[in-house]
């Protein structure tokens, strides 16, 4: 509702004008109902769909489609956690590369942490995903299950994902993505990987530009027994 009554009273004609020489083309019912998702996200938040976005969802043949649909079930802001999307072959990524909806990820691509620490000066590790974020502990570790968790060039540990492109991320908003779900696996998989590190679930407070913790979780083993 907020987006919807501080935008613009109407949308813009160079919009409106490519909408509709690409929409009036559609035969298929997926087609137009694609189309009609996009009509609504953009009266939600105009300037979402740009003329490159309009194209781009005019030449996507539906295997191509259905495929981003599938990993966009995943999507955490811009990026996909292969934690939680699972396996991928090359041809497919190969196929949503070239179609401009992710990032090449040939060289490998992470999700890199940043260090921080608490008001009690615990240092962390903290992951941010838009408006949450995670949160371990920092501990000595030595190797990670690498579908959860690597260490970056400097040693620290991030998290493997694809990345989203900035056309794919504006197409990814007509699409399905419970975030809360998300944010309880990706957790869940940092522990598993984590196990001597305690979990933070932490949400921004948008007004204050704070983070707000919201839930912890406690080491799954000791750090001593992990060490072993």
């Amino acid at each position: 509702e907020e987006e919807s009554t501080s935008g613009p009273e109407r949308l813009g004609d160079a919009f409106l004008n490519r909408f509709e020489r690409y929409a009036e083309d559609a035969t298929d019912d997926l087609v137009r109902e694609r189309w009609a998702k996009v009509l609504a996200s953009e009266i939600r938040k105009p300037g979402t769909f740009s003329g490159k976005v309009l194209r781009v969802i005019d030449e996507l043949d539906a295997s191509t489609a259905a495929l981003f649909e599938r990993i966009c079930q995943f999507r955490m802001d811009n990026s996909i956690p292969k934690s939680l999307l699972g396996e991928i072959s090359y041809m497919e990524t190969a196929k949503l590369a070239n179609a401009n909806l992710i990032f090449e990820p040939g060289l490998g691509q992470v999700q890199r942490c940043y260090e921080r620490s608490d008001t009690t000066g615990v240092k962390l590790w903290f992951w941010e995903f838009g408006d949450v974020g995670v949160a371990a502990t920092q501990n000595i570790f030595h190797t990670y299950p690498k579908m959860a968790i690597q260490k970056d060039d400097e040693d620290k540990p991030a998290i493997p994902v694809l990345v989203l492109t900035d056309v794919g991320r504006a197409i990814s908003t007509i699409l399905p993505n419970d975030i809360g779900n998300l944010f309880d696996q990706i957790v869940g998989k940092i522990s598993e990987a984590m196990p001597a590190s305690e979990l933070r679930k932490y949400v921004l407070n948008a007004e204050r530009k704070q983070w707000v913790r919201v839930a912890t979780f406690p080491p799954r083993q000791p750090q001593e027994a992990s060490a072993q």
